[in-house]
């Protein structure tokens, strides 16, 4: 599962490791692209839909592995049946606020509408260079190319209202109820999101959080080999 301006090919370094001699099948959802996977579905209802998708994939063993929205997305999978899914990869991954903190709910709702209208809005070289301009992108190695023809505008900014972390429940019951199918996964130079993983372990006792060395918040991009190695230990 890709993230926010992500794409199926994102994948292609960690796949042609994994599959390559073997029976594995494994598939790089493109979600913005596929029907009733999109941002047209609200994430209370987009686990339930993506379910009966992999279902009809569904080999022995299915291991779901998400990076930062595809994350947040595959969470939403999880919750909604445990059973379908041995184990997941959480790469890069928001657990959201609590529930009671309706003014950090209230601050994101405001921050994602503003991103929302400036991929209505403003040229695509321009928002491109402010969103990757983000702390949060600091200290990665590789900023992945992106085309505005392969994207639709009007998903992007759906995505970014619908999907908003405001609109995500605290997940951190369901890392507390299957925290042995969960692998929580960081970069080692992702300040904000070690500090989450650090306080994720404190509070759920077990919790398989790693971080990847010489990475920041893109994972995939920085140190795809690393994830190739965790998910091969897995199907092993």
């Amino acid at each position: 599962m890709h993230g926010f301006l992500g794409l199926s090919e994102d994948w292609n370094p960690v796949f042609e490791k994994i599959v390559k001699g073997t029976d594995r099948k494994l598939y790089a959802v493109h979600y913005f692209k596929e029907n009733f996977l999109g941002p047209d579905e609200p994430l209370n209802k987009w686990g339930e839909s993506f379910n009966e998708f992999a279902l009809a994939k569904s080999h022995k063993r299915n291991i779901i592995v998400g990076y930062s929205l595809g994350a947040r997305l595959a969470m939403q999978a999880l919750e909604q049946s445990p059973s379908l899914w041995t184990h997941a990869v959480l790469i890069s991954a928001n657990v959201g606020f609590a529930d009671a903190d309706e003014k950090a709910r209230e601050e994101r709702t405001e921050n994602d509408e503003k991103w929302a209208e400036r991929f209505e809005a403003e040229s695509w070289a321009a928002v491109l260079k402010q969103w990757n301009s983000q702390a949060v992108f600091a200290g990665s190695a590789k900023e992945p190319q992106r085309l505005e023809k392969d994207y639709q505008r009007s998903i992007l900014s759906q995505a970014l209202r619908e999907w908003s972390l405001a609109n995500q429940p605290d997940m951190r019951p369901l890392l507390k109820s299957q925290v042995k199918k969960i692998t929580w996964l960081t970069g080692a130079s992702d300040k904000k999101f070690n500090a989450l993983a650090d306080s994720l372990q404190k509070e759920i006792p077990g919790l398989r959080a790693l971080k990847i060395p010489q990475a920041s918040h893109r994972v995939l991009f920085d140190q795809p080999q690393s994830i190739v190695k965790i998910v091969e230990e897995l199907l092993k």
